[in-house]
């Protein structure tokens, strides 16, 4: 499948002037996905690193603990369907993470910062799209893009346990807000700091700090906002 498509927009300004010209428009990718045979998802997506998104999400829903778990991942775009196949069905089960000291600079963060303001493909093709760096000592290891801010993260986590990389010394940039949900992605991953262009919620930070994650927000090429920063003993894993 296509990831975007062209069609001619008429763009019309205050003055009356009238233009025509040709845009590129984000396809929405509609896929479901069968674990051992049984409907587990029906996803909204972009068409790119599938993969990743499946593994990145059976991951962060404890169905998995390494990439070597699945047997096998068969997607057919044309249909719009995955079929994953597990080693073992049993469930990771929740795990308390022993906190590791976040070591960072804000150099890093500043660096990451000005990589994102010079856009990625998708977004700067279409500004239909979220994206996220997965970085470490604020050098960019993998980009991910979607429709979606949280399938753009799950394809992070899923790349990382393809190359596995460590998490736990890796930190994530992404655009948007910063929600509870995704300071959620950020514990059951081990990342132990999420930086964003844009501002969290309340929720986000109080999750947050109360699970020993750095926030930052409004993380722009001179300046960011740092919402927490302490560490806690240990992980507390969010329900």
């Amino acid at each position: 499948m296509e990831t975007t498509a062209h069609r001619i927009v008429k763009t019309v300004t205050r003055d009356g002037t009238k233009t025509e010209a040709s845009e590129e428009l984000l396809h929405e990718f509609r896929m479901t996905v069968l674990v051992g045979g049984v409907l587990w998802k029906e996803c909204v997506c972009t068409c790119t690193d599938l993969e990743e998104m499946i593994l990145g999400r059976l991951f962060l829903e404890e169905r998995i603990e390494t990439a070597e778990d699945v047997d096998s991942c068969r997607i057919c775009e044309e249909t719009g369907t995955a079929e994953v196949i597990l080693k073992n069905s049993s469930q990771r089960g929740r795990k308390e993470r022993e906190n590791r000291i976040c070591t960072w600079k804000e150099e890093w963060i500043f660096a990451l910062a000005e990589a994102f303001s010079e856009d990625t493909e998708l977004h700067g093709r279409t500004s239909c799209a979220h994206s996220c760096f997965l970085a470490k000592e604020g050098k960019i290891l993998y980009v991910s893009e979607d429709i979606g801010r949280y399938n753009a993260a799950d394809k992070v986590v899923g790349w990382a346990l393809k190359n596995h990389v460590p998490m736990e010394e890796s930190m994530l940039f992404t655009s948007g807000r910063v929600s509870s949900e995704m300071i959620r992605k950020a514990v059951r991953a081990g990342i132990p700091l999420i930086a964003s262009n844009a501002a969290p919620t309340e929720e986000a930070v109080e999750l947050a700090e109360s699970a020993g994650v750095v926030l930052i927000g409004a993380a722009k090429q001179k300046k960011m906002k740092i919402f927490t920063e302490k560490t806690v003993d240990k992980w507390e894993h969010p329900a």
